[in-house]
């Protein structure tokens, strides 16, 4: 029985670590993905400037140019660099837990308690890796409408 126990929290604590892992590759992932609206940004800004008497003739460039600005900061603050909680250091945390003694704790207690940790639905790592995505996901939404926006008022000015 106590077997069985200390199984399951193993596969407990495991499955939480890799939820925390997977939000850290999807903050990656936003990263990269707001890195490109903003080079695209910058393209789009350098062709909107150098089209602006040509192709522009005079027209309201700087309304699809002003959407391109605030969209490149929203992209720049979607790859800002928030804290992350990287949550307890392993190794650190059980030698804490059993105090060097390891038959004042069971594993499976010291699991379960790591388990708690880490899913603290206010001050767990995983609470906060999900803040921190909900907040970059929104920055980079942003940054690709106001591309699209900015798309939208260069047709309409330019047709």
């Amino acid at each position: 029985m106590a077997d069985e126990i200390r199984a399951i929290t193993e596969v407990a604590r495991d499955l939480a670590l890799r939820q925390l892992d997977q939000q850290f590759q999807a903050s990656d992932n936003l990263d990269t993905k707001a890195l490109g609206v903003l080079g695209l940004d910058i393209a789009t800004l350098a062709a909107i400037l150098a089209a602006s008497k040509d192709v522009f003739q005079g027209r309201a460039w700087w309304l699809p140019a002003g959407a391109i600005l605030i969209s490149g900061v929203t992209a720049v603050v979607a790859i800002a660099t928030r804290r992350s909680d990287y949550g307890p250091e392993v190794g650190a945390f059980y030698r804490k837990a059993t105090a060097g003694d390891v038959n004042r704790i069971s594993a499976a207690e010291a699991n379960a308690d790591l388990i708690s940790e880490l899913i603290d639905e206010k001050k767990g790592s995983l609470a906060n890796g999900r803040r921190n995505l909900k907040w970059k996901a929104g920055f980079f939404m942003a940054a690709m409408g106001l591309t699209v926006v900015a798309g939208l008022l260069s047709a309409i000015i330019l047709r």
